[in-house]
């Protein structure tokens, strides 16, 4: 999550990894696009980084939201959602493979 200083414009990284109702928040990503800021982050929940292929290895979900005031926030899509671990594939213009 970002601290953002109006002011100055100076963002801070206040944390990268939370939870939230058993599932785990990581990997938040902030930008400005024209008048609007969008955010990232991916959320997994149930068995995270499962080494056996054979086990399940929760769900991973890349989401994203987008704002006017970096106050109220509106889920724009699930960019991601996948039954295994997305870090072990590669990302790239909006596809998994």
């Amino acid at each position: 999550m970002y601290k953002i200083d109006m002011q100055s414009l100076k963002v801070y990284l206040i944390v990268t990894v939370a939870q939230y109702n058993e599932q785990l928040i990581i990997d938040p990503t902030l930008i400005k696009v024209k008048e609007k800021y969008f955010i990232t982050y991916t959320q997994i929940k149930g068995n995270i980084n499962n080494g056996d292929i054979l086990k399940p290895n929760g769900h991973y979900e890349v989401v994203l939201l987008e704002s006017k005031d970096l106050i109220h926030w509106k889920k724009v899509s699930s960019i991601v959602s996948e039954d295994t671990n997305i870090e072990d594939g590669f990302l790239y213009y909006g596809a998994y493979v």
